[in-house]
C-alpha cells in the first residue's frame, strides 16, 4: 500500500510510449494465460514488474523481488486463487486504463484499490 501506488504514479509521468505498450501487452497476457488456466499469478508478475521499470525508480526494481516473494507464498497457500485471479484481471484493467492516460491520481487509487482487494481477499 506504501509503494505499488507511488510507483505506478511515477510509471505515469516517466514511462516513454514504448514502456505503455509493454504494460498494456503484459496485461493482455495476463488475461490470455488466466482465460487458458494457465500460470497468471506470473504473467501478472510480469506486468507488475513493467510498470516498476517504467517507473524509473532504482529502489523499486530492487524492492520488488522480495515484495514479490512474499506474494508467491500467499498465492501458493490461499483458499481464494480463484477470486484473486478475478481481482487481479479487473484491477489490472483499471490500472492499464489510467496508466495509458498517463492519469497519475487515477493509477494510484487504482492501484490502492487493488491492494486493498487483493488484502481483504486474503483475510476473508
Amino acid at each position: 500500500l506504501i509503494f505499488e501506488p507511488a510507483t505506478v504514479a511515477l510509471a505515469c509521468r516517466r514511462a516513454s510510449d514504448e514502456e505503455l505498450e509493454q504494460i498494456r501487452k503484459k496485461a493482455e497476457r495476463v488475461e490470455r494465460i488466466a482465460a487458458e488456466g494457465g500460470n497468471w499469478p506470473l504473467a501478472d508478475q510480469e506486468f507488475h514488474w513493467a510498470i516498476i521499470k517504467a517507473s524509473h525508480n532504482e529502489y523499486m526494481r530492487r524492492l520488488y523481488p522480495i515484495i514479490n516473494s512474499a506474494v508467491d507464498e500467499i498465492l501458493q497457500i490461499s483458499p481464494s486463487r480463484q477470486r484473486m485471479q478475478d481481482i487481479a484481471l479487473g484491477d489490472n484493467r483499471t490500472i492499464l486504463a489510467f496508466l495509458l492516460k498517463r492519469d497519475e491520481e487515477g493509477a494510484r487509487c487504482a492501484m490502492s484499490i487493488h491492494m486493498k482487494h487483493l488484502i481483504n481477499t486474503l483475510q476473508d
